[in-house]
């Protein structure tokens, strides 16, 4: 099984970027999804995320400290980027050859949102986690928080959008496929009697409406099922009657 670290950039005591959206806050709701999807497509993640720190460098140094401690084969910190509000777009930055293969998994997905495609930038700047880690290593910055733009496509694809495209770059680097659950079967027309007199009903505007009585051995032809009831189609209009009060032909 392989194992990562990941983390959310930041911390509340040590704060990231503020735009339109504040980094810290919508990291928080992306890298937990980026965990939770690696794990289901079989990897075997630890989050080295702190809670609240003093300075940047005890910051830095929980979360590589614990990479480096657990047997990790690859890091990844979870940001958002900044500029000047006319900056746009994603990149992944990286040190080593086998972060920018990774980065380039990662940011050619993030660009299949919409995002402009920055693309994966080498580290030119000595950044602590890509130095002090001792894994494949990158940073992901998948959008500007102060960015129109991005913000917006950032707003229609939510953070689960985010979280998907860096799980099928990871899968992609491993060359693993991505989990997916399977397609809903589709419902087939269903011959059913009734077993009992009840009515099929709709709601609207809260209020329940009898659509039309069906008394016992009626003939009736579920269309679709949602919890305990079947939907018929009565003349054009979809109503629902119990389960419980039907049965086999």
């Amino acid at each position: 099984m392989i194992k990562g670290s990941i983390r959310g950039g930041h911390n509340y005591g040590v704060t990231g970027a503020s735009g339109i959206v504040n980094e810290v806050t919508e990291d928080r709701k992306y890298y937990p999804l980026v965990i939770k999807g690696l794990m289901e497509n079989g990897f075997d993640i630890q989050d080295v995320t702190p809670t609240r720190t003093s300075t940047i460098r005890q910051d830095l140094a929980h979360g590589v400290n614990l990479a480096n401690s657990n047997g990790s084969s690859f890091f990844m910190s979870c940001h958002l980027n900044s500029f000047n509000g006319s900056a746009k777009g994603c990149e992944v930055v990286y040190s080593s050859s086998s972060g920018k293969r990774l980065a380039e998994c990662i940011v050619n997905e993030l660009a299949k949102l919409g995002f402009y495609n920055r693309g994966a930038k080498q580290d030119v700047r000595g950044l602590y986690e890509l130095r002090h880690t001792k894994m494949t290593a990158v940073i992901i910055e998948p959008f500007f928080c102060d960015n129109a733009e991005d913000v917006a496509i950032y707003r229609r694809i939510g953070a689960k959008g985010i979280a998907d495209a860096i799980v099928k770059g990871v899968c992609t680097y491993y060359g693993k496929s991505t989990h997916s659950e399977p397609p809903k079967p589709k419902f087939k027309p269903l011959p059913l009697k009734m077993a009992y007199d009840s009515p099929a009903v709709f709601v609207r505007d809260g209020f329940m409406n009898i659509v039309k009585f069906f008394y016992r051995n009626d003939l009736i032809t579920a269309k679709d099922e949602k919890l305990e009831y079947y939907l018929v189609d009565i003349d054009g209009i979809k109503a629902w009657i119990p389960k419980r009060a039907t049965c086999p032909r």
